[in-house]
């Protein structure tokens, strides 16, 4: 009598359904890695929606870390204050290079200090914010524009 051995492995056909079910979900998967994600500013927004100095640098800011987020890219604000512009690019994998270039978005009357400064703001696509703290002189006073550096939350402090 012959015995029979037991087979070790999988066949052919098994390890074939197996490779086609994992294409096929990660053919599903994917597109929504290229995909903007929606978010939420309105809390930001309204905010920001006021005349109170920095505002407009404070907007600027908030509206920069969104685009990180929401296109999961690097961006980095770049604030030259000599030349009174303010350039914010994006990097990475799916970074476009430069995004916009516009005038240092600043009221009438208020200036960044020191006024010699050229700083950066780094927002990751989780949100988190790299860069110091900004004042906006206005007047006789000053705000801080704040960056929490875990949450990448923009907020604004008198002094």
């Amino acid at each position: 009598m012959m015995e029979r051995r037991a087979r070790r492995g999988f066949t052919l056909l098994e390890v074939a359904v197996v490779l086609a079910i994992t294409v096929i979900g990660s053919l599903l998967v994917l597109p929504r890695w290229n995909r903007p994600v929606a978010v939420d500013v309105a809390g930001a927004d309204a905010l920001l929606d006021d005349d109170t100095p920095g505002t407009l640098l404070a907007r600027a800011l908030v509206t920069a870390r969104g685009h990180a987020i929401a296109w999961r890219q690097v961006v980095t604000v770049r604030l030259d204050v000599p030349n009174r512009t303010m350039r914010a690019d994006t990097s990475g994998a799916a970074g476009s290079g430069v995004w916009y270039e516009v005038p240092l978005p600043l009221a009438a009357g208020e200036s960044l200090e020191p006024g010699d400064l050229l700083t950066s703001v780094t927002f990751d696509p989780s949100g988190a914010a790299f860069g110091p703290s900004l004042r906006v002189r206005h007047g006789e006073g000053w705000v801080a524009v704040d960056l929490d550096a875990l949450s990448g939350d923009v907020s604004r402090r008198a002094r």
